[in-house]
């Protein structure tokens, strides 16, 4: 994963996903300022905020998403800050 900030983070998925799963992403960063806007998977499938963000003393942040998977396929998912 990135070591600089970015907007865009591509991801992939090493199996294949279907109607009806469930897909939870953690995503963490290191910046107790910044955050997630969205969460998106290339299908428009859109990710919902579960719990977060949790900002540490040491400087990182740490947001979960999760999403039932209605439109296929969902072999990416996007974080955008």
């Amino acid at each position: 994963m990135p070591q600089t900030p970015e907007t865009y983070v591509p991801v992939t998925y090493g199996d294949a996903q279907t109607a009806g799963n469930l897909n939870v992403v953690i995503v963490g960063w290191n910046d107790t300022t910044a955050s997630v806007r969205w969460v998106l998977d290339e299908s428009g499938n859109n990710y919902q905020l579960a719990i977060g963000p949790t900002r540490s003393a040491d400087g990182v942040s740490q947001s979960i998403y999760f999403a039932a998977i209605s439109r296929l396929p969902a072999s990416h998912r996007v974080a955008n800050g």
